[in-house]
């Protein structure tokens, strides 16, 4: 079996054999013949797509073949015979299924069809059931996202550690203390109530207790923006942050300083002041850069790790605080949200305070995730975007723009950012 490729499409065929064998089982409606074939190529179906153990494989074959035997000489089948084959059958093609879907080099292509018979199929009880209904069930991320987030959940709450027996111990269990959720109704946005299901991310698979197994994003119809229907009631200073060592007497880098020379450059043709203030530091390699460019620089971090050792290093003086509460009567030439907005609870709250906070012609510079990017449209959900789970809203430039020029901003520059695929850095000016 070394080298082979597995496919789920495969199942289809495997799960419709075992069907229509079970229905003419029970209805008695099938001649010896047939049953036989029918056995045999599905047990062999199984056999190759299914079980990866030479010893396994052998062992299912030969319970086949006798079913297959005592139904040539008696053209029936015992109950017990055929019902110890096919509970054999079913459970090992959910292991089988279980296995492919921890193999990266299986094909997962799969339409909608299958999916649902694949949720369909490994409904049950024991733990293999639920492990392998919760893999099924994140085939619908995309396809059915809030079928696909009230399985998931259901899924671990039956089995809280439903993952640790296919991983040898993976370490996450699902705690709904722990990770408890806040659930948004309304838009957080716009405040609109009319939304509809987006996309459901797995995220047990990143065994981070903190977070729910699967978050649900929403699609708002009146802004057209997405935020996260569940998210974690923990303080954001918990999940947000934590780049730097508090024992560490550098900071590490992202992205070479060179990424903001263009950057700093183009926000100095729209306003040549100093004064300097940026939200959310990160590891403070922007923060560096924007001392060597000349500014007067000061930072509001909320995780004060992050704040401390960059404060430390770089001898900047950074404020520890949440931007939303933060409070000041200094006037700012620029200021910097890079990477910010889709973290934050309110971020039209955030925008409004930032505008508050320029001196008159003042530049906002914005990054943030842009879900209608080129980057996005290309790779669909397989946009790393999508397993960010301390993301809570995420906006299209078309879903943004009205918003900025409400609060009162002129867009001087649109840029796709080459620090993040799937990004939007935007130059916002005060009017």
């Amino acid at each position: 079996m070394a080298g082979k490729t597995y496919a789920l499409m495969k199942l289809r065929e495997i799960i419709n054999g075992l069907n229509q064998i079970d229905a003419d089982y029970h209805t008695g409606s099938y001649s010896a013949m047939d049953m036989s074939g029918a056995i045999m190529l599905t047990s062999e179906n199984i056999a190759d797509n299914c079980i990866r153990a030479a010893e396994i494989q052998q062992n299912f074959s030969s319970m086949s073949a006798k079913l297959v035997q005592e139904l040539t000489i008696r053209q029936r089948m015992t109950d017990s015979r055929y019902a110890e084959w096919y509970d054999s059958a079913v459970h090992t093609v959910k292991v089988g299924f279980l296995l492919m879907m921890a193999d990266a080099d299986t094909d997962k292509t799969c339409d909608q069809e299958c999916i649902s018979m694949l949720v369909d199929f490994c409904q049950g009880d024991s733990l293999t059931d639920v492990t392998a209904h919760y893999f099924a069930a994140t085939l619908l991320g995309a396809l059915e996202p809030r079928k696909c987030y009230d399985l998931i959940m259901e899924d671990f709450r039956k089995y809280p550690n439903l993952l640790d027996t296919l991983y040898n111990g993976c370490g996450y269990t699902y705690d709904p203390e722990q990770s408890r959720d806040s659930i948004s109704l309304i838009c957080p946005i716009c405040g609109s109530n009319k939304s509809e299901p987006y996309y459901c991310a797995d995220q047990a698979k990143f065994k981070n207790p903190s977070f729910a197994p699967a978050k649900l994003w929403m699609k708002c119809i009146s802004c057209h923006n997405l935020y996260a229907y569940n998210f974690p009631i923990q303080a954001r200073s918990v999940i947000n942050g934590h780049y730097t060592n508090n024992s560490s007497h550098t900071l590490p880098m992202l992205h070479h300083p060179s990424v903001y020379s263009d950057m700093f450059n183009n926000i100095k043709l729209h306003n040549s002041g100093s004064r300097y203030l940026e939200i959310g530091v990160g590891c403070g390699e922007m923060l560096a850069c924007a001392l060597e460019m000349g500014y007067q620089a000061e930072a509001v971090e909320i995780c004060r790790e992050d704040c401390e050792n960059v404060s430390r290093i770089l001898g900047v003086n950074i404020k520890c605080a949440d931007f939303l509460e933060y409070e000041t009567s200094k006037k700012y030439d620029v200021i910097v949200m890079g990477d910010v907005l889709e973290h934050v609870s309110e971020p039209v709250r955030a925008l409004e305070k930032a505008y508050d906070m320029l001196a008159p012609d003042g530049i906002l510079w914005l990054s943030t995730p842009n879900y209608e990017s080129a980057f996005t449209r290309m790779n669909g959900f397989n946009d790393p975007m999508w397993n960010q789970m301390n993301h809570f809203t995420y906006f299209s430039f078309n879903g943004l723009k009205p918003m900025l020029d409400k609060i009162g901003f002129d867009v001087r520059r649109y840029d796709i950012s080459n620090r993040y695929s799937g990004s939007m850095e935007l130059i916002l000016q005060k009017r």
